[in-house]
């Protein structure tokens, strides 16, 4: 796949996250329960730990973690890039 094509479909993917989720930055607790199929609690201790497929942030301690969802595009297309690559891989054996 092209860089293009590559930056097309991220940006399709970020596109329908704004629109589902209203804003390009959002609280991890708002998408940690249907993206992640987390409780947000376990979310965020994730986050703390940097063990999510993609970075998540706060300004001060006791604010929410935050994720910009070009981030989260980037990572839901590179897990449906990498399914892609295993169900066609599979398909060849």
């Amino acid at each position: 796949m092209n860089t293009s094509m590559k930056q097309a479909e991220i940006a399709e993917i970020e596109r329908e996250l704004i629109e589902r989720f209203g804003a390009s930055e959002i609280p991890l607790k708002e998408i940690s329960k249907e993206v992640l199929n987390m409780i947000p609690r376990v979310a965020a201790a994730k986050a703390a730990k940097r063990e999510l497929p993609f970075p998540a942030h706060r300004l001060r301690n006791r604010l929410p973690w935050m994720v910009t969802l070009k981030d989260v595009a980037i990572a839901i297309f590179n897990a449906r890039q990498q399914a892609k690559e295993d169900w066609q891989s599979a398909q060849t054996h």
